[in-house]
């Protein structure tokens, strides 16, 4: 990886890259469906999310939740290839495709179903709740995550991308409050030069991307590190950055990335080999 030689910043996720957690799908499907008339299937939805993760559902990671149609697709080249409904069966896709074309440029119709944030998003618009129902599940967890402990640190990490020689920035979509929150739990809110919440990610790091490189940097100088491929990894990948993929889901790798990593210790070894002098690039 003698590439690592060449970058000059590392950009940086939050949730699901810094931190794990194993919990927060049954807990936040727990917040979310609790005083609604879908309380008593709250068991049912934990499952069917849990099932999506672990590659077991006819819906898949890295399909798109249509929240017209309320189908998830699986799109190739801006065409919709399958229609999977809610159980897992795939369906005929009821919209002009021809007019639709859900390529990158319509993106924001979809919703990218790749980390359990995604699914949140989906589960909501599914069951048709509110914006401030699904908000205050979101609050709910995360202050559950920090206040009550329930992600993992790792310490190794923490102190390696401390130690990282190199411009750091986070870009978190995570509203400023919750996301210094975390760093400090993390011990990380000393860590990077440069931080940015409630990023609005992915056009957020289109517009940090395209201001880094109109100001002298060059794309293979870059690194992005994240969990969602179409917010932190996809137009870094265009510009002809390098990307760390954080996926720890089996039977979702279908995306192009100079490395993935399937979890925090894998991500601290990669790290390491931009430690001066970097003697581990090979």
């Amino acid at each position: 990886m003698k590439w690592v030689l060449d970058v000059k910043l590392i950009i940086f996720d939050l949730d699901g890259t810094l931190y794990e957690d194993n919990s927060s799908v049954s807990r936040f499907v727990e917040h979310l469906l609790v005083n609604t008339s879908y309380e008593k299937d709250i068991p049912y939805y934990q499952k069917q999310l849990i099932a999506i993760l672990r590659g077991d559902h006819g819906i898949q990671l890295g399909s798109y939740y249509d929240p017209k149609s309320k189908y998830a697709l699986n799109i190739v080249d801006g065409q919709v290839k399958t229609a999977m409904n809610w159980e897992g069966k795939q369906t005929e896709f009821p919209m002009d495709t021809d007019k639709l074309m859900y390529s990158k440029d319509h993106q924001d119709l979809l919703i990218y179903i790749g980390t359990p944030w995604n699914l949140f998003s989906m589960l909501t618009g599914l069951l048709e709740l509110s914006t401030e129902k699904h908000q205050d599940a979101i609050r709910k967890l995360r202050y559950e995550m920090v206040m009550n402990r329930t992600i993992t640190r790792h310490d190794r990490l923490q102190k390696t991308i401390r130690n990282l020689p190199l411009k750091k920035v986070l870009i978190s979509n995570t509203y400023e409050a919750s996301g210094k929150e975390f760093l400090t739990y993390l011990q990380l809110e000393q860590a990077f030069n440069e931080i940015i919440f409630s990023a609005r990610k992915p056009g957020g790091m289109k517009h940090y991307i395209d201001e880094a490189l109109n100001n002298g940097i060059k794309p293979h100088q870059i690194l992005s590190i994240g969990d969602n491929w179409v917010h932190d990894l996809d137009y870094v990948t265009q510009v002809g950055g390098r990307t760390c993929w954080v996926n720890p889901y089996r039977g979702y790798s279908h995306h192009s990335v100079d490395i993935r990593v399937h979890n925090l210790d894998e991500l601290n070894t990669f790290l390491q080999n931009f430690i001066t002098p970097r003697e581990n690039a090979v």
